[in-house]
């Protein structure tokens, strides 16, 4: 039985894979077992995941990881199921593939030369010369033989980036 209640929502294939690595590797504060959408990460749209997951009663209120780009998106709920959980934006700005060019000791380089000119998703290829893809299986594939790697970038990340207020970034979730 899960002793907190958590959903999880990632803005595409890349970010969960990287939730998926982190989860099957025991590095979040929530397990597979918190989850109340385990199999469902991808659903985006507030008033959809509320009908299918909020309509239970839970002892206390769910917390909603949104992990996306976007200072400016958010994840809505109908106003009717607000009071049953809370939203939290867990931002990978500017990408998720920023993860990629810390793990590659680029993210220096990166910053001083290329951030005005080159998405870090073209940066992996194109600088890295990386075949990078953002499909979930090769982000799985890659972060999963590597999980320390993984925690490693995302602390990298948190050290390097300030966020605003009210935001959290993966460094946020882990244990």
């Amino acid at each position: 039985m899960a002793d907190q209640f958590v959903g999880c929502v990632c803005e595409g294939s890349a970010e969960m894979a990287v939730i998926r690595v982190l989860l099957e590797n025991d590095l979040l504060k929530f397990t597979e077992e918190d989850l109340i959408n385990p199999n469902d990460m991808l659903l985006r749209n507030g008033r959809e995941f509320s009908g299918r997951y909020l309509g239970a009663r839970y002892p206390e209120k769910v917390k909603i990881f949104y992990i996306h780009d976007s200072h400016h998106e958010k994840f809505v709920l109908p106003k009717m199921t607000k009071q049953k959980a809370e939203v939290f934006n867990v931002i990978t700005a500017p990408e998720i593939e920023i993860l990629h060019i810390i793990d590659q000791d680029c993210h220096d380089t990166y910053r001083q030369k290329f951030k005005s000119k080159l998405k870090p998703s073209e940066f992996c290829k194109q600088k890295l010369r990386i075949n990078y893809s953002k499909s979930y299986l090769y982000n799985y594939d890659y972060w999963n033989s590597k999980p320390k790697n993984l925690v490693k970038a995302i602390k990298e990340y948190d050290r390097v980036t300030s966020k605003p207020k009210g935001e959290l970034n993966l460094s946020d979730l882990l244990k």
